[in-house]
């Protein structure tokens, strides 16, 4: 892996509960679990139907380097950068423990 690559902070956040915005709506109560540095990959978006409302769903893959704290990142958690929340969809160690591959989506309206 090329540790120049690694560029974006990336943060891996748990759902510790949910609770009810100001809207009415469910939203999730997230814990900061640990901060990484990853290489972003983009995939091309996709338009999708949700909701009767047509939406992208960007495909990301996060590449980091492989340790204690990220071999227990699961399709629960989600990616934050910035503003922007990212659900995990799966992880796949590569090599022998050399880095983890980090699959996630985004949705945007």
């Amino acid at each position: 892996m090329n540790i120049g690559a690694l560029d974006t902070r990336i943060s891996v956040v748990t759902v510790t509960g949910y609770s009810i915005n100001a809207y009415g709506e469910r939203a999730a109560d997230g814990l900061n679990l640990f901060s990484v540095w990853a290489q972003i990959e983009r995939k091309p978006g996709a338009a999708m139907i949700i909701g009767n409302q047509e939406v992208t769903v960007a495909t990301i893959i996060f590449n980091v380097r492989y340790s204690d704290q990220t071999v227990d990142i699961k399709p629960d958690d989600t990616i934050k950068i910035g503003s922007k929340s990212y659900n995990i969809i799966s992880t796949h160690l590569v090599g022998r423990k050399d880095m983890i591959k980090i699959t996630a989506r985004h949705i945007e309206s």
